[in-house]
């Protein structure tokens, strides 16, 4: 499975070397992303090898994405497919998004398995 987002800095290049230094027996118990981004590894290690993942990261607008995403996928399209695509929502998404980045803390969201 691939991640929904795009997301720069991603790591989905770096799947392979990185996956391969995860033993395969015994499987880990979980993975800690600490830098969770657009999840394209810890996606596809909770989808494809079943592992239990929890991300975090700095920028609460991504973590709050990957909440909605995860456990409340038919709430986020309604709220998405409502808006209009325009400049002057773009432009108003983006001023909430700016005028709300005002704390860097961490925070956790916890990718199901299988």
């Amino acid at each position: 499975m691939k991640t929904p987002i795009r997301y720069a800095g991603g790591k989905s290049k770096a799947y392979n070397p990185i996956t391969e230094h995860l033993p395969f027996f015994p499987k880990p118990k979980r993975i800690i992303s600490p830098f969770i981004g657009g999840g394209s590894l810890e996606v596809r290690w909770a989808s494809e090898r079943n592992i239990p993942v929890l991300g975090f990261d700095v920028f609460w607008c991504l973590t709050n994405y990957w909440q909605h995403q995860l456990y409340k996928p038919k709430e986020m399209h309604e709220i998405l497919h409502s808006l209009t695509c325009s400049k002057e929502t773009y432009n108003k998404i983006k001023e909430e998004l700016s005028s709300s980045l005002k704390s860097i803390f961490r925070y956790k969201i916890s990718i199901p398995n299988n």
